[in-house]
């Protein structure tokens, strides 16, 4: 029988004993190198797994949202579109009359507005014309998850590379490797294990402004499954989507033709942003260069346009005549 001195008394005990039998001391025991080398193994096992995955995450070329948005689009015409240039004044003109730099960005804004809200479940007034090329599977996390739970193979193919507009609860918010950041949604019967949402690069800013709890509307391409979680990459927020779609609604001329035939909702969106341009501040937030990207001014922006609109004094008679008649609209058709 193998023998060891105990660390308290100095008495010799067996190599098997878990106390001194001298004096009481626990003795602890050696972990075998067997065990190391399983454990370690294990660990490197693992590393390498989350590693794959965040290298399919972060790589450009792998997970972009520009592949996510041409999905959207049923014709396929995201090519038409540069998804890093400004479209031009040409794209839009009215009857005519090009829109100056403010005017263009109020009614982007004004159009993303409409389109978020549509995309968030909620009325918009532009539906009619939004929904025309949406294409896109619409999932609450906890039905994304309970359906990889009752089987996964199912829910790949109901999933996996799509296109989801994914709807649930905050139940945390965390920082991965490098910006591989992701939320934690509710879902499954495990409160464990639930839907993991990997976000698109570059939204540091949206996710410091998210709490746990909040109800969360995100775009996300369906990734599979991964130890037991549902998986979700290159998620954005639902206003980066409207962004894109609405410059490939205008850069292939669907809103200048909608409006050319007379669609009058689409024409007091226009007229409107003519002179909610006029009525803005030049320190206002909407014309700040990167409004967009900032969720904050993003905000502010939204909250000035939808302060004017309902200012009787500066969206009147007068003001709206002016404006149609820029465009070239019978003014009496919209009194």
């Amino acid at each position: 029988m193998a023998l060891k001195n105990c660390n308290e008394c100095g008495q010799q005990v067996s190599t098997k004993a878990t106390s001194c039998p001298h004096c009481g001391a626990i003795l602890k025991r050696k972990t075998s190198t067997f065990t190391w080398i399983v454990a370690i193994i294990f660990i490197f096992f693992l590393f390498g797994l989350f590693a794959s995955y965040y290298d399919r995450e972060s790589n450009p070329n792998k997970s972009r949202l520009k592949n996510i948005i041409d999905n959207y689009f049923a014709d396929k015409s995201r090519d038409e579109v540069s998804s890093s240039s400004t479209l031009s004044a040409n794209y839009y003109t009215f009857n005519g009359y090009s829109l100056n730099d403010r005017e263009r960005t109020v009614l982007k804004a004004m159009f993303v507005m409409d389109f978020d809200s549509l995309l968030n479940g909620h009325n918009a007034n532009l539906s009619s014309i939004w929904q025309r090329h949406l294409n896109v599977i619409s999932v609450t996390s906890d039905e994304l998850q309970c359906d990889y739970e009752n089987n996964e193979v199912a829910g790949d193919q109901k999933y996996r590379g799509k296109t989801l507009l994914v709807t649930g609860i905050i139940m945390s918010i965390n920082r991965g490797i490098g910006e591989n950041h992701y939320v934690c949604l509710n879902g499954g019967r495990n409160m464990f294990i639930q839907p993991h949402a990997h976000m698109y690069e570059g939204h540091e800013n949206y996710l410091a402004n998210l709490q746990k709890g909040q109800a969360i509307t995100l775009v996300c391409k369906g990734d599979g499954m991964l130890m037991g979680s549902a998986v979700l990459s290159g998620c954005a927020p639902t206003r980066n989507l409207a962004e894109a779609l609405i410059d490939i609604n205008i850069a292939t001329g669907k809103i200048t033709d909608q409006f050319s035939k007379g669609h009058v909702t689409l024409q007091m969106f226009v007229a409107s942003s003519l002179v909610i341009a006029s009525s803005l501040q030049n320190s206002s937030s909407c014309y700040e260069t990167d409004f967009g990207k900032d969720v904050n001014k993003y905000n502010k922006c939204t909250a000035e346009i939808n302060k004017i609109l309902i200012d009787k004094e500066k969206m009147n008679k007068s003001s709206f005549k002016l404006a149609t008649d820029k465009l070239k609209l019978d003014f009496k058709k919209y009194e």
